[in-house]
C-alpha cells in the first residue's frame, strides 16, 4: 500500500508539473498570438537550414538558469521559451556541462546560444550578443564569524572561490591580482568552499547564493557587502557563436519584442527585483546606515489568525511570515516575533510601541500610535452561514440578522457605515461565531474570505458555507510605530520595488476558496443549488471516505511511540530516491543517528523516562529540518534522516546542526543527551542498502571516536573507510 501511495504521489507530481507547463505554454502562446515577429527571407532560410537550436542549461544556479529534476528551469529559461514562441524557434536544452565546458562548445560551435552571459572583452573576441535582458548586483559571501572583510579591498591576499570561466574570473585577474583565485565548477562549490574553509570568500549573486544557501544548508555563510566595483554586476544578455550573426539578429528581433507586461510576469514568478524584490540601488546610503544600525525588528502577531499568522512553536507562520521573509532577504534585518492571543492584545502592545511592526493591518484600523504603508493586498470581504441558507445576492436580504464578527485588525467599519441597517454582534473568534450560527443566536458571520476559507478547511466546517459577498474590501498594509518613520519609508521602499504581485502570489498560495453568489429565485440556481447538493453530499461522501483511508494509511507508516515515519516508509522513501539518483542529475544524502549511553537511561530511570526523552529527540529534529527531508525511527534508539537533492557536505553540515540541537535542547533524566552521526550520500551505482551500510559503517566509527561527534564516509570508489569528521 506505501509503494501504492508513493506511486500516487509520484503521478500527481508529474501530472502538476506538466499542467504547469501547459498553463504556461498556454499564457506565452496566448500573449503574442496576435503580434509573432515577422522574419526577412535570410532569417527564414536561416532557420530552415538550422531547424533546431541547442541552448545552455545550467545544473545549478538558481533562480536563473538550473535543472531541477531533469527539466530546465529558472528566470532565463521562462525567457528563452517566449523567445521561441515569438520567434517560432526549435530548440533543445542541453543540460550537464559545466560553465566552462559550455564556453569551450559555444567557440567551437557545438553549441549555439548561451543564455544570462555577461558581455566582457575577452569573450567578444568569439562571440556576439544580444542587447542585456536583465542585471543583478553581486555580493561578497563569508562564514557569519568573519567579521574583517566588507569589500573587494578587504579581499587583497585572501582566497575567493569563483566558478571557473565564469566572468568575474576576467575582471579580478586583470584588476585585483592581488586576490588567490579558487576556480571551482559552480556556486554551490565555492559556498561549499567558504563553509569549511577551502576559501574566505566568495563573490555572487544573492538571490542565488541565499537560494543555495536555503537548500543546502549552508547556515554559517552570510552577506558580507556589496561588490560595489560596477564590472561585478551581472549585466545579462544572450550570446552565440560571432560566425552566426544572422542567429544573433533574430534572437534580437526576440528580445526587443517582449513587453514590459511579459517581464513584469516572469520577474513576479521568479522574484526578482523588478517585481519581487529591491536591491542595493533601491536604498539611499543614509537607508543603508540606517539598516546598518539595526540589530533586529520586533513584530507583534498574532498566534492564531491563520492563514495570515500564527504560532508553531517559537516560529512565525501564515501570509506574514512568507512577507516578512521577502524583506528579510532583501534588507538583511531579522525579524522577531511577539505573538498575543487577540487582536485586542496586539494592538494594544503596538500603540504602546512593544514592538516597532505590525505585518497585516487594515488600513481602516486606524490605530493610535501606528503609520501605515501604501496597501499591498485587497482582500474581499464576505457572509458565512449555516449550509442550509440561501445565498445572499442583495445586502437588504440582511436587514433585521445578526451577523457575528472580530473586532481588530481587520477593521469593518467601511461595511458599517454604508449598510447602517446591519446588526453587526462582536465575537471572540471564528470558532465562536460557528458555535453562535449552529445555536441559532447569529444568522451569519463576517470575514474576510482568506479567514473563512481557511477555517472551514482546517477545522471541518461542513455545515458552513459562503454564502455571499460585500462590494467593500479589506485594504491591508504594514503598520509602524510612529516612532520609527525611517524605518517606514525603508520598508515602503521595498514593497514599492516588490509591486502587487509577490503579496497576490503569497496569498494565493495561503487560500483556495470558490463562492457561489445567487443571480434571482429562478429555476437556474434552483436546479443548480440541487446539483451542488448532490455534488456536496457525493464530495462529502468521498471525502469521508479518503480521511478514514488516510487515517489508515498513516498508522502502517508512523511509530505509535513518537508519532514519526517508521521504518516501512524509510525504506520506502530510500528506495525512491535512490531510484530518482540513477535516472539523472540528482543527490541524496543520508543521516544515521543513534543515542548515546541509552541503555543506562531506560536501565537506571526506567521505560518512561526513555520513551520521554526519545519523544524530546524528534521534536528537537523536526524543529531542525525542512519539508523536503524525511525523518524517521529506524529502530530502537536508532534514527534516520533523509536528505533529498544534498550532496555529502551539505549533508554533514546538517548533521552537525542536528547534534548540537539534541545536546543542547534534549534533557534526559541523567543531564544532557547527547547523540552519534553517521552520514553518507548517494554515489552512482549506489543501493539503499549500499547507503545504509555506509552511514551504519559512519555511525559505528562515530561511537569508538567517543560519540558526540557527527563522523562522514566518503565515495565507496575513493575507500572504504571514512575519512572526514565533524570535531565536537
Amino acid at each position: 500500500m506505501i509503494t501504492r501511495r508513493l506511486r500516487r504521489e509520484g503521478l500527481f507530481r508529474q501530472c502538476s508539473c506538466w499542467l504547469a507547463g501547459v498553463l504556461c505554454f498556454w499564457w506565452l502562446a496566448a500573449s503574442v498570438a496576435a503580434a509573432v515577429v515577422p522574419l526577412d527571407d535570410k532569417e527564414r532560410a536561416w532557420l530552415v537550414k538550422h531547424p533546431v537550436i541547442t541552448v545552455h542549461n545550467e545544473m545549478n544556479w538558481p533562480p536563473f538558469n538550473f535543472n531541477q529534476n531533469g527539466q530546465p528551469t529558472g528566470f532565463s529559461i521562462d525567457y528563452m521559451n517566449l523567445l521561441a514562441v515569438k520567434m517560432g524557434l526549435n530548440i533543445r536544452y542541453v543540460s550537464g556541462p559545466e560553465w566552462d565546458e559550455f564556453m569551450a562548445m559555444i567557440r567551437d560551435g557545438r553549441l549555439d546560444v548561451m543564455l544570462n552571459i555577461v558581455n566582457t572583452p575577452g569573450r567578444r573576441e568569439f562571440m556576439s550578443f544580444t542587447e542585456p535582458y536583465l542585471s543583478s548586483p553581486s555580493g561578497i559571501f563569508v562564514t557569519r564569524d568573519n567579521d574583517s572583510i566588507h569589500s573587494l579591498e578587504d579581499l587583497n591576499g585572501k582566497t575567493v572561490a569563483i566558478p571557473r570561466g565564469f566572468f568575474f574570473q576576467e575582471v579580478l585577474e586583470t584588476s585585483y591580482p592581488k586576490i588567490k583565485l579558487l576556480l571551482e565548477d559552480d556556486t554551490l562549490d565555492n559556498l561549499e568552499s567558504v563553509a569549511f574553509g577551502r576559501a574566505d570568500a566568495t563573490v555572487g549573486e544573492p538571490g542565488v547564493v541565499q537560494y543555495l544557501i536555503d537548500t543546502h544548508f549552508l547556515t554559517n555563510i552570510k552577506l558580507a557587502g556589496q561588490a560595489t566595483d560596477r564590472r561585478f554586476t551581472s549585466v545579462m544578455s544572450i550570446g552565440v557563436n560571432k560566425d552566426q550573426s544572422i542567429l544573433r539578429g533574430i534572437l534580437q528581433k526576440g528580445v526587443d519584442s517582449i513587453t514590459p507586461q511579459e517581464m513584469q510576469h516572469m520577474f513576479a514568478r521568479w522574484n526578482l527585483a523588478a517585481a519581487g524584490q529591491a536591491d542595493a540601488t533601491t536604498l539611499s546610503d543614509e537607508d543603508q546606515r540606517y539598516l546598518a544600525g539595526l540589530n533586529d525588528v520586533q513584530v507583534c502577531v498574532q498566534s492564531d489568525h491563520m492563514p495570515y499568522e500564527g504560532q508553531s512553536g517559537d516560529q512565525l507562520n501564515g501570509i506574514s511570515a512568507d512577507l516578512l521573509r521577502q524583506l528579510s532577504q532583501t534588507l538583511k534585518l531579522s525579524f522577531h516575533p511577539r505573538f498575543y492571543s487577540t487582536s485586542a492584545e496586539l494592538l494594544e502592545a503596538a500603540g504602546r510601541g512593544d514592538c516597532d511592526l505590525v505585518p497585516l493591518i487594515a488600513t481602516a484600523a486606524g490605530q493610535s500610535g501606528l503609520r501605515y504603508s501604501k496597501p499591498f493586498l485587497d482582500i474581499p470581504i464576505v457572509l458565512a452561514t449555516g449550509s442550509d441558507e440561501i445565498f445572499v445576492g442583495d445586502v437588504q436580504q440582511l436587514k433585521d440578522r445578526k451577523l457575528g464578527y472580530v473586532p481588530g485588525l481587520f477593521s469593518f467599519d467601511a461595511l458599517k457605515k454604508r449598510y447602517p441597517q446591519l446588526q453587526l454582534v462582536a465575537v471572540s473568534s471564528m470558532a465562536d461565531a460557528v458555535r453562535r450560527i449552529r445555536d441559532g443566536e447569529l444568522y451569519g458571520y463576517v470575514d474576510s474570505v482568506a479567514a473563512i476559507a481557511y477555517g472551514m478547511q482546517q477545522h471541518g466546517w461542513y455545515d458552513i458555507k459562503i454564502a455571499g459577498r460585500f462590494d467593500e474590501q479589506l485594504h491591508i498594509a504594514m503598520g509602524v510605530h510612529s516612532t520609527a518613520p525611517h524605518l517606514l519609508g525603508v520598508i515602503q521602499k521595498t514593497l514599492n520595488a516588490m509591486g502587487t504581485e509577490v503579496p497576490k502570489r503569497i496569498y494565493n498560495q495561503w487560500v483556495s476558496v470558490r463562492y457561489v453568489q445567487s443571480v434571482d429565485y429562478t429555476w437556474i440556481w434552483r436546479a443548480g443549488l440541487a446539483l451542488a447538493v448532490l455534488m456536496a453530499f457525493l464530495w462529502y461522501r468521498n471525502y469521508q471516505l479518503k480521511k478514514f483511508n488516510r487515517k489508515l494509511e498513516r498508522i502502517t507508516i508512523t511509530d505509535p511511540l513518537t508519532g514519526v515515519n517508521n521504518r516501512k516508509l524509510l525504506d520506502e522513501v530510500l528506495a525512491r530516491e535512490v531510484d530518482l539518483c540513477a535516472a539523472g542529475q540528482y543527490s541524496v544524502g543520508l543521516i544515521l543517528l543513534d543515542l548515546d549511553h541509552f541503555k543506562l537511561v531506560n536501565d537506571r530511570y526506567g521505560h518512561q523516562e526513555g520513551d520521554a526523552v526519545l519523544n524530546m529527540v524528534c521534536r528537537s529534529v523536526e524543529q531542525v529540518i525542512n519539508h523536503k527531508h524525511v525523518f524517521g525511527r529506524w529502530g530502537g534508539e536508532e534514527f534516520m534522516v533523509i536528505c533529498p537533492g544534498l550532496n555529502l557536505a551539505a549533508t554533514g553540515h546538517l548533521a552537525e546542526i542536528l547534534r548540537r540541537e539534541i545536546s543542547q535542547a534534549v534533557q534526559g533524566p541523567a543531564g544532557n543527551q547527547t547523540a552519534s552521526f553517521g552520514v553518507t550520500a548517494y554515489q552512482r551505482g549506489d543501493s539503499g542498502n549500499d547507503l545504509i551500510r555506509r552511514a551504519d559503517m559512519a555511525l559505528y566509527q562515530a561511537k569508538e571516536a567517543g560519540r558526540n561527534r557527527v563522523q562522514l564516509h566518503t565515495p565507496a570508489k575513493q575507500t572504504s573507510r571514512v575519512t572526514s569528521s565533524f570535531e565536537v
